[in-house]
């Protein structure tokens, strides 16, 4: 008896897009992996918050800015594993959050990434960068 391959059934493939130029992003851009590979600066501009959108950004280059633009409520933390400070921004009653989050160019590294995660009025931000300087609320 031949035994069926039941992996395709549980095996889901992520969805990856790259991005190399400015891009503004919808609502309906939500589950997505960007892979982020400008040529030059790039503004990749999000859409209003909406409950439960979700994005996973990926630097590809270093010699380049990328920002990601919002509202101006952009929280959350982003490490750097040289063991800095790296860099974080809260929303609380003493202030607003950011508008930007970006790359700093030749600071950032290969592989830094951002996970952003949005409730119906901000966008939460977890980041991973190589160095502390790599990546940083505006």
């Amino acid at each position: 008896m031949s035994q069926k391959n039941t992996n395709k059934i549980f095996n889901q493939l992520f969805l990856l897009e790259n991005l190399t130029t400015n891009t503004t992003l919808d609502k309906f851009s939500t589950g997505k992996i960007y892979s982020l590979n400008p040529t030059g600066a790039m503004v990749i501009t999000l859409p209003d918050p909406v409950a439960g959108w979700n994005a996973r950004f990926v630097v590809e280059t270093t010699a380049s800015q990328i920002t990601l633009s919002g509202s101006s409520n952009i929280v959350g933390l982003i490490f750097g594993t040289d063991g800095g400070a790296g860099s974080s921004q809260t929303l609380n009653g003493f202030g607003a959050g950011a508008d930007e989050v970006r790359t700093v160019p030749l600071s950032s590294f290969l592989s830094d990434n951002l996970e952003i995660v949005s409730t119906d009025s901000a966008f939460v931000v977890m980041g991973r960068a190589s160095s502390s300087a790599g990546l940083e609320f505006a």
